[in-house]
């Protein structure tokens, strides 16, 4: 399981420490995300808040019957998104994007999206966490991947998604964007008019309304588990 330091910026001093043995969580690499004097955090199994004054938990999210391994979070605004699979017998029938407002002390889940296998060309959806993007008519939209599997025969499938939560519907959707079917697990960056997202070795970039593929760069093969948690940054 992990552990977390707060120590003083300029001393040194440690604050507090916190962890939680009872997780099988491990990988700190997929959120964290300050609101305020809270702390939003996942351990890749577990979803997190915690007091950022006294190291507290104020809550602890882990579904019994619905598997979060390997999840990632973002903060968007007042509000903690996370991702929730229905899961039966080694399959995945449905998984939802599903957030929760910070301004509560618990966690008030409520759901924002959910892609289901039957009609999803018998791929067992597996949602990630969403991009804010702001459409020309003020409208909010939700750009998420969703990186799937069909079991029988074995075949991975990423496609791309913007999805109008003012309105509740979606946009578009781009299928099969990388030929291998894998990505990395980090939500796209969107800037002005375009969403930059990172395919198997391949950064792509595409027009956020039309979804038009304006430019794509191959990258030199690398480490794949670096690639797979990899961050894109806009500078």
């Amino acid at each position: 399981w992990d552990i977390l330091y707060l120590r003083n910026g300029e001393t040194g001093e440690l604050i507090w420490e916190w962890e939680d043995i009872s997780t099988s969580g491990y990988s700190a690499t997929l959120g964290k995300y300050l609101y305020d004097d809270k702390l939003c955090y996942t351990n890749g199994t577990d979803n997190y808040l915690l007091d950022m004054t006294t190291g507290e938990t104020i809550w602890k999210y882990s579904d019994d019957g619905v598997m979060c391994t390997g999840s990632n979070i973002v903060r968007i605004g007042d509000y903690y998104y996370a991702r929730r699979h229905q899961c039966t017998d080694n399959n995945r029938p449905a998984s939802s994007l599903i957030r929760s407002d910070l301004r509560k002390n618990q966690a008030d889940w409520e759901e924002v999206i959910t892609l289901y296998q039957s009609q999803n060309d018998g791929f067992a959806p597996s949602l990630r966490a969403p991009a804010l993007g702001l459409h020309p008519s003020g409208d909010s939209i939700l750009y998420f991947q969703n990186r799937q599997v069909r079991y029988t025969p074995i075949e991975q499938r990423v496609d791309l998604y913007a999805y109008n939560q003012t309105q509740d519907t979606l946009l578009w959707r781009r299928d099969s964007i990388t030929p291998s079917g894998n990505s990395s697990v980090q939500p796209p960056i969107i800037h002005q008019d375009r969403v930059y997202f990172t395919g198997e070795r391949v950064i792509l970039c595409y027009d956020a309304l039309t979804v038009d593929l304006i430019w794509e760069n191959h990258l030199s093969k690398s480490n794949m588990e670096h690639f797979l948690l990899s961050n894109m940054l806009i500078a």
